[in-house]
């Protein structure tokens, strides 16, 4: 796999409420871990800790790097 980042310039807010981490913690879980119910449970348990935060990032710039276009690749 190549080298490469994406750095993301925004506005956040931190969401600290229950309601929004009811909501959010089972979508993170079903997108990252799709057909398995028991370990997407147990990523939501894991994530619901006292001081946790939701943090919701609207982009306003994208800076990215692609090593394969700096010729990395070319050269290990």
């Amino acid at each position: 796999m190549p080298p490469a980042t994406v750095s993301v310039i925004g506005r956040c807010e931190i969401l600290k409420d229950a309601e929004t981490k009811r909501w959010f913690y089972p979508a993170l879980a079903a997108a990252l871990i799709p057909r398995n119910q028991q370990r997407q449970a147990g990523f939501v348990k894991m994530l619901d800790s006292p001081r946790r935060v939701v943090m919701c990032v609207i982009p306003e710039r994208l800076i990215t790097f692609d090593g394969r276009k700096m010729g990395v690749l070319g050269e290990v």
